[in-house]
């Protein structure tokens, strides 16, 4: 069975979905310059290296008790590529766990 992909970008959130798990992210960096992403799944470090790797953006934490990564934006950040990692990090978790 073929599972959906679904980004909503609004101006404050990106919420992607995939399957039955989900991340939301808050669009706006706070005063330190960090954005946050909250998922419903359980973390693990390579979660961390797909955005780390992604040449976007920089982990700055990532919370294993919160399920969720900040994380500060580089250069060549852009809103709908870090929806792309997000959804392949939901993928990812998909596929270590069927």
């Amino acid at each position: 069975m073929k599972k959906d992909v679904e980004i909503l970008i609004r101006d404050h959130i990106v919420h992607v979905k995939f399957g039955n798990e989900f991340a939301t992210m808050i669009r706006q960096p706070d005063s330190n310059g960090l954005r946050k992403i909250n998922f419903s799944i359980p973390l693990r470090g390579a979660y961390a290296d797909v955005i780390e790797g992604s040449g976007i953006a920089s982990v700055d934490n990532i919370n294993y008790e919160e399920c969720s990564i900040t994380f500060r934006s580089l250069p060549f950040y852009e809103t709908h590529l870090i929806a792309e990692l997000i959804t392949d990090i939901l993928k990812k978790h998909e596929t270590s766990n069927s």
